[in-house]
């Protein structure tokens, strides 16, 4: 009887240790996803970050890779606007409008 009560013991005991087991290989499983998830987070912060630095670099980068434009003096032959020779385009346009003759 004695060794009945044992190899129930025992028994009772796998059944315990394997129930452990399984929740540790949860547990694992568990750890093993949120590792996972912890990278992409990173990673996606991290490319967040470097555009964002790239972003407000690009203002920096323009005014000095631009330095000429600084120094020179602004004059009517390099205004912002398209220019033909010292007239604007819409200026031309405007004059060649009004100086089509009549059709009458």
């Amino acid at each position: 009887m004695l060794e009945q009560e044992m190899n129930s013991k025992v028994s009772s005991l796998k059944d315990a240790i394997s129930k452990k087991e399984e929740a540790i290989s949860e547990q694992e499983k568990k750890i093993s996803k949120l590792q996972k998830e912890l990278t992409v987070a990173k990673s996606t912060k991290e490319t967040e970050t470097q555009q964002n630095e790239a972003l407000q670099s690009q203002p920096k980068e323009k005014t000095e890779t631009l330095p000429a434009e600084r120094n020179s003096p602004r004059t009517e032959t390099n205004s912002p606007t398209l220019s033909l020779g010292k007239a604007s385009v819409s200026d031309s346009m405007a004059s060649s409008f009004w100086s089509q003759p009549e059709a009458t």
